[in-house]
């Protein structure tokens, strides 16, 4: 039986979707041992310990002149040089004296205070310093940063660059990681054919499936498989099927409205499927489904291109974020204020692609469910609750960037109300 999508009152909310989303269960998938040059941006299994203390030892913060203070002390005789990787050795200072060391070296025992070149003047190995410094001033103290033992990255972190160099500060050389998930895009259409082939008149390109699929690479999502699937039910199924057996999530764009050749839900129900919602109450983006098949998760989106990419981006992103491992999923929101005014109609929730400079959003009003060009210009999404009729220039508003992994917890809370 086909759906049917006249009545918004059955429809859920974008934000009940989305906790029907986030209470599946999210798919079982194993750890791999990553060298640590090759873990940035994968998600660590367990948390990491500091293998030493950071500092391992008192160091010079910059160059300069190191002493042990004295108040009322201006002029130090210098007594030596310490370089960066220097064998420690004993120095025997005594008051107004002083040693040159560079940045990095080991400031040696009972010396306490730095002062840079171009806070004193030297001159025949003697130094005068211009005002009084500050006892413990530039010395990096051993353990200040931490102690061996304490967790320096928690379990389940995206690791970015300033992790890696943490944990190779640490001699940490592998880790383990989430295996990658397996992602299969599905567009399904009669009239699609690969971007590469010749165009018919009775054809189009499907732009949907490389735009699903550069939209989850920038989430750094890559083992992706590509397809596409003729308007019909067995073929359908038979695919569906197939692309269980070796990934771990599915995304169907097309087939999921009511029309005569509209069979995505029908298939999934056929193959032993669960419907967990068909419908939501959002614009665009109204016939978009989940459905679970054993231990798999598939999203069945719209075909017309904003559509398909709002709830990917809204929906199926957080899902596989959070199903890779990450704690923090849900993409968070900016305020900015509206350059034009805004005039609704009343019973839809509302997504409004827009570009946003600084604090300032455009909404981009014009676009409608299969423009493709207005992908390009937007960099920002915006989403009005049915409440809201009308906004003023300046008024302010919730905005989600784009192409940002600005991610919260698991709060959906970007409508604006």
């Amino acid at each position: 039986m086909m759906k049917n999508f006249t009545t918004i009152e059955n429809l859920l909310t974008p934000t009940e979707a989305f906790s029907r989303i986030q209470a599946l269960k999210t798919p079982k998938h194993d750890s791999i041992t990553l060298e640590l040059e090759s873990a940035f941006n994968c998600i660590n299994t367990q948390t990491l310990y500091a293998q030493f203390d950071s500092p391992l030892f008192n160091n010079a913060a910059l160059d300069g002149y190191v002493f042990a203070y004295k108040e009322d002390t201006l002029e130090y005789d210098i007594k030596g040089v310490i370089y960066a990787g220097d064998e420690p050795q004993e120095w025997k200072l005594e008051r107004g004296q002083c040693l040159k060391i560079m940045t990095g070296a080991m400031v040696p025992d009972g010396l306490d205070t730095l002062v840079p070149y171009e806070e004193a003047e030297e001159k025949d190995g003697r130094i005068i310093l211009f005002k009084e410094p500050k006892k413990g001033q530039n010395v990096r103290k051993k353990r200040e940063d931490f102690k061996k033992g304490a967790q320096i990255i928690p379990a389940n972190t995206q690791l970015g660059c300033g992790d890696i160099a943490l944990l190779a500060s640490q001699g940490i050389s592998t880790l383990q990681c989430f295996k990658p998930l397996n992602i299969a895009i599905v567009a399904s259409g009669n009239e699609l054919v690969h971007y590469k082939e010749t165009l018919n008149q009775n054809q189009i390109y499907n732009s949907n499936a490389l735009m699903l699929k550069t939209l989850l690479q920038s989430y750094d999502f890559h083992q992706i498989e590509n397809l596409i699937v003729q308007d019909s039910k067995e073929e359908l199924k038979k695919q569906i099927l197939s692309l269980c057996e070796r990934n771990d999530v599915i995304l169907i764009s097309g087939g999921a409205s009511g029309g005569q050749k509209d069979w995505t839900s029908i298939a999934l129900q056929e193959i032993g499927a669960k419907i967990i919602f068909h419908g939501i109450n959002l614009k665009p983006g109204k016939p978009m489904l989940v459905a679970q098949y054993k231990n798999k998760i598939i999203f069945g989106l719209p075909g017309n291109p904003l559509g398909a990419f709002i709830t990917a981006f809204l929906y199926a992103v957080p899902y596989l974020l959070k199903a890779q491992g990450l704690k923090r999923y849900c993409h968070d929101f900016v305020q900015a204020k509206l350059t034009d005014p805004i005039y609704f109609k009343q019973g839809r929730y509302k997504a409004f692609l827009g570009t946003l400079d600084r604090n300032w959003i455009k909404i981009l009003k014009e676009a409608n469910s299969s423009s493709i060009s207005v992908l390009r210009q937007a960099n920002a999404l915006v989403l009005f609750s049915p409440d809201i009729l009308y906004l003023n220039a300046q008024d302010s508003v919730k905005v989600i960037p784009l192409y940002v992994s600005n991610l919260r917890s698991s709060h959906f809370e970007a409508f604006n109300n």
